[in-house]
């Protein structure tokens, strides 16, 4: 709780002087809503980013699912420090991750149901969850797609790609290390496909369509 206050206090105050913007989505499965992702950023010589997706639950149709999660940190975007609190539905966490000289370090870690594979080794220039969707979903003006980092949370590495060009951009979201077996047994590459709008500052992520082990589920902002 301490935690979440400083943040909270922290982004008050920045949110004066630095440019502060939230962008929210609509997800779908198929033509069914399953859920809203908000992405809330505060950028000024560094950023500040929180991530919170929710589904609505539907039975037979998704899991119920709630993830909320904060990321701080430099230009790029570098992180710093993240913090999550997740139900995927399957499983339960709190992690706590800071980052020395670009390597990512586990403060803490707790999931239920316990992990029982060993977790990833952490990757140099990895990316915390909240900082590879704020990489993906805003983007400097006239960059072109390419992008290709790793994400860890934890316990699980993967590598985000993306190719193309400014507008339309495919690539993949594969599991590297941490999973369970029966997990990289079920699906290892995931198929992306993302749609930017131009906007005064730059480009902004305006729909996404992502293949998951439920189907693909298209994320449309709002």
């Amino acid at each position: 709780m301490a935690f979440a206050r400083i943040v909270a206090a922290v982004w008050l105050a920045a949110a004066s002087a630095a440019g502060a913007e939230t962008l929210e989505y609509d997800l779908r499965l198929g033509a069914v809503k399953v859920g809203l992702l908000q992405l809330q950023v505060i950028r000024g010589e560094g950023y500040e980013a929180r991530l919170a997706i929710r589904s609505t639950g539907l039975a037979g149709v998704v899991r119920a699912v709630r993830f909320e999660a904060t990321a701080e940190g430099g230009p790029g975007p570098a992180p710093a420090r993240y913090r999550e609190s997740a139900d995927t539905g399957r499983r339960e966490s709190e992690v706590v991750l800071e980052w020395d000289s670009g390597l990512p370090m586990v403060r803490s870690y707790r999931a239920s149901p316990p992990d029982v594979t060993p977790p990833a080794a952490p990757a140099a220039g990895a990316l915390d969850p909240v900082s590879a969707f704020l990489a993906a979903m805003i983007r400097p003006a006239g960059a072109p797609c390419a992008l290709d980092f790793a994400v860890f949370d934890g316990q699980r590495l993967s590598q985000v790609t993306l190719a193309g060009g400014q507008g339309d951009c495919r690539g993949s979201f594969r599991r590297i290390a941490g999973y369970r077996p029966d997990e990289m047994d079920e699906r290892r590459e995931f198929p992306l496909r993302l749609t930017y709008a131009e906007t005064p500052d730059g480009r902004v992520l305006d729909e996404a369509e992502v293949q998951t082990l439920y189907g693909k589920v298209r994320l449309k902002r709002r």
